[in-house]
This record gives structure tokens, sequence and C-alpha cells, in this order.
């Protein structure tokens, strides 16, 4: 994933979560000249008109020393996107969010279609509920 010039890379693996996703990760950006900041990111993707669930996907995160760290402690995020379901996209953390947390969350949420190996990343993407969906509570089948 490329943001504002600067690379996103899993660093851990997310972990889904039930019902419609909960995913608790690492991600280091990388920034042109080289500069590695490690981030724990947590993602909650909802569906839209689901009794009990909001209207909007939530991404939240916060800075850490090493990936490894990610999961260790909770609370005090230190920032927070919601994208809702009309489109609107919200900063609502104490600080602003990377600019890379939109398009993660669309990505652990399946929203619309994406090919960020080859696609420029510093195109704005528009929040779209089409394309597949995850099923969380899906399990693999044995052959």
């Amino acid at each position: 994933m490329i943001a504002e010039n600067t690379h996103v890379v899993l660093r851990k693996p997310f972990k889904p979560g039930t019902p419609n996703g909960l995913y608790d990760g690492a991600v280091t950006e990388i920034s042109e000249s080289g500069e590695e900041l490690h981030f724990e990111v947590n993602a909650v993707c909802s569906m839209p008109d689901l009794p009990g669930w909001p209207e909007y996907d939530n991404i939240y995160g916060k800075e850490i020393g090493d990936p490894s760290e990610a999961g260790e402690t909770g609370g005090q995020t230190q920032w927070q996107t919601l994208l809702y379901f009309n489109g609107t996209v919200s900063n609502d953390g104490p600080e602003k969010s990377p600019e890379w947390a939109t398009r993660l969350a669309q990505n652990l949420c399946r929203k619309g279609d994406f090919n960020d190996g080859s696609s420029n990343g510093n195109k704005h993407q528009e929040l779209t509920l089409d394309g597949p969906s995850l099923d969380v509570n899906r399990k693999a089948a044995k052959q």
C-alpha cells in the first residue's frame, strides 16, 4: 500500500474477530528516506442496517516502538477514523489519522476493488459498498 509517497507494510498479521470483523495487527510506515514508524492498528468492520452495529467502519491505532508490541497494551488510542456508509470520513481521535488509515480500513473491510501493488496509491479512492464482503463466521471446508 502506498500513501503520500509512503509505503505501508503489514508487519504483524491482522486477526479476524467476530462478527463482521475486528482486526488487530501492526503495520510499518516507511518514508521515501527509509525512516520507519510502527503502529498498532485495530479496525472494526460493520455492515449497513445491521441491528446493534454502527453505520460506519472504524480504524484506530497508536505508534509503537516495534511491531512485536502490537496487542500488548490496550487503550490510549492516538488516532481514529470513521468511514460512514454514506461516504463521509471523519477523524475522531485526539491526533489526526495517518494518510494511509482510510485506505487500510477499506482494504480490511473489503470495500471496493483494490490492486495496491500496481495502482497509484496517491490517487483518491472513493468509499463504496460494492465488491466482495468478508464472512468471518465461515469456516474453511476440508476437501
